[in-house]
């Protein structure tokens, strides 16, 4: 199961495929020469644990100019003055673990808080995958990660409030997750489920955030059309794991 999580060998799986290459944000494993590299190219880059979950130790590093770097880690921000400053400060935060560094995509919002779509795909044992369910994650105010959500809303109503033009998008976005699916499966016979996080940036151009092989149920029993969490339940019943 670590394999399965592992947030670089899920990236290369993605990447190696023509038709979601252009959905995913450039990510590297994380050395100091990666993270220059990456920080110079587009400013604001976020570093994530491979094998993390639940947002647990995802930093925002932002480029304020003038070589001075601010590291965002949950609501804390601390300012660091030089690269030689920034890496000791990014190693202190990462210690030993393995962490991969990605694009920072920079998520509509509402209400001035980034908000993320989760698509939950499943399969009933040797079936075709389908989306079962959907729900748009809002970030509490002070995070950069939706992880740590204010509120869960239907997709329709965050793309209404967010003022992002609707049309297909949501269409398109199950698409991508059930290519992506297929993809994660090969070799993995035994997997049923899977939760991806979907990003909209501004210009409404859609991203693969993250794929979650153990995505929490919950959330869709706060929606108050019950529907999905029944129909996602369904398929639990019947491919228990």
């Amino acid at each position: 199961m670590a394999a399965k999580r592992d947030k670089w060998r899920q990236y290369q799986t993605l990447k190696d495929s023509i038709q979601l290459a252009e959905y995913l944000p450039e990510t590297q494993m994380l050395n100091n020469e990666t993270l220059r590299m990456l920080q110079l190219k587009y400013k604001d880059v976020v570093l994530k644990p491979c094998n993390g979950s639940f947002g647990r130790g995802v930093i925002l590093l932002s480029d304020k100019g003038k070589s001075r770097f601010d590291i965002h880690v949950k609501k804390r921000i601390v300012t660091v003055q030089g690269r030689k400053q920034l890496y000791a400060r990014i190693k202190k935060e990462t210690g030993q673990r393995k962490y991969v560094v990605q694009r920072r995509i920079r998520l509509a919002q509402i209400d001035g808080h980034p908000f993320d779509i989760r698509v939950m795909v499943q399969r009933k044992q040797d079936s075709a995958w389908q989306v079962t369910g959907t729900y748009a994650k809002v970030a509490t105010k002070g995070y950069f990660i939706t992880n740590v959500s204010s509120r869960i809303l239907p997709v329709s109503t965050a793309l209404k409030q967010s003022e992002i033009p609707s049309e297909n998008l949501l269409a398109e976005i199950e698409e991508v997750a059930i290519r992506a699916v297929e993809r994660l499966s090969r070799g993995n016979p035994t997997l049923t489920k899977v939760g991806f996080d979907f990003g909209i940036d501004s210009s409404r151009a859609i991203w693969i955030i993250e794929a979650n092989y153990k995505p929490m149920i919950l959330p869709f029993r706060f929606l108050e059309d019950q529907s999905m969490y029944r129909t996602i339940m369904s398929y639990i019943r019947v491919t228990p794991e």
